[in-house]
């Protein structure tokens, strides 16, 4: 079964309206500093988010103006404030690129992983144990 472009394989975990959500401790780096923080792996999100507090400590490239941008909860605005290039941990793997990841002011978690992210290194959602899946093992950059 297919729901929101993640193989789901299970239960225990938040479905609403072909968003498939299912939370896990990452790791978020830059060179300033590494941060572990629970992650909601989202289909509802087509990007990937950090929120500001978390932007503050690893550093990020601040917009003049904040931007708007649609929120995964229908008719929820969040507002874009900068983006950050970070180093992700994902089940105890490091990501083979560092990642452009958005940072919205006010967002409830500290990161939500996108679709984008989750294509880019192919990860699954593994309902039944309520984690991300690496496809491949470790994950690599790939041009196509």
């Amino acid at each position: 079964m297919l729901e929101g472009r993640a193989k789901l394989l299970g239960i225990d975990l938040l479905t609403k309206r072909n968003m498939t959500v299912v939370r896990d401790k990452i790791e978020v780096y830059s060179d300033r500093a590494r941060k572990e923080v629970e992650a909601l792996f989202n289909t509802g999100a087509t990007r990937t988010c950090v929120s500001e507090r978390l932007a503050h400590e690893l550093g990020f490239t601040a917009y003049a103006k904040p931007r708007p941008i649609e929120l995964a909860i229908k008719g929820m605005i969040g507002e874009i404030v900068g983006d950050g290039v970070y180093t992700f941990v994902v089940v105890g793997c490091e990501m083979p690129t560092r990642f452009l990841a958005l940072v919205v002011r006010d967002l409830k978690h500290d990161a939500i992983i996108g679709v984008d992210f989750m294509e880019a290194f192919e990860i699954e959602l593994d309902v039944k144990g309520g984690k991300p899946v690496l496809k491949r093992y470790p994950p690599v950059a790939r041009l196509i």
